[in-house]
């Protein structure tokens, strides 16, 4: 009688599936938020970029009751969705091979999406409270403009970012390559 082999664990193939597996997930709430939110004219980029509060209610009293509702629900995405592309953005750089030897570079990158989803946070928590019928100080519309910006400026570095220490890491050895010698 033979013994069946047992299937040897493949920590590559299962890190690969797991970021596959997030960006799936990723993807799929963006288009869920992208299409929840679709009816919003002007759309939440312009509300989030807004540092008074005329700007603020100005973009709002556009909006229909039931784009309005749109808004206050699409929350229910959102927070999922940066939770997913913070950790998504975390996990890729630092378990992308080609990055291991640089390490300050890779560190810095790997910061930049959750820090932006934690920023994210706060901004939906800045906008919940906006549209509460809590009266708020005046500042806290800047400070959400602020916020929102900045969480903008992260997500645009990361692909900036990954590509560029993709480029200068290309013949860069990786820990495979030591392991070799």
């Amino acid at each position: 009688m033979t013994v069946p082999r047992r299937r040897q664990y493949d920590h590559d193939t299962d890190l690969a599936r797991s970021l596959w597996l997030l960006a799936a997930f990723g993807a799929a709430l963006f288009f869920a938020l992208a299409r929840h939110t679709a009816i919003l004219n002007p759309d939440i980029p312009a509300l989030q970029l807004t540092f008074d509060q005329a700007g603020f209610q100005a973009i709002i009293a556009q909006w229909s009751p039931e784009e309005f509702s749109r808004f206050r629900t699409h929350f229910y995405l959102d927070f999922p969705f940066l939770v997913t592309y913070g950790l998504l953005g975390y996990r890729l750089t630092v378990l992308t091979p080609r990055f291991a030897r640089a390490t300050a570079a890779r560190d810095l990158l790997s910061r930049l999406l959750p820090y932006a989803a934690a920023l994210d946070a706060i901004e939906n928590g800045l906008h919940l409270a906006l549209i509460s019928t809590l009266e708020v100080p005046a500042s806290m519309f800047l400070l959400a403009g602020i916020v929102a910006s900045v969480k903008w400026i992260l997500i645009a570095l990361f692909p900036l970012g990954f590509l560029g220490l993709w480029a200068v890491t290309r013949h860069a050895p990786g820990p495979r390559d030591a392991d070799a010698t």
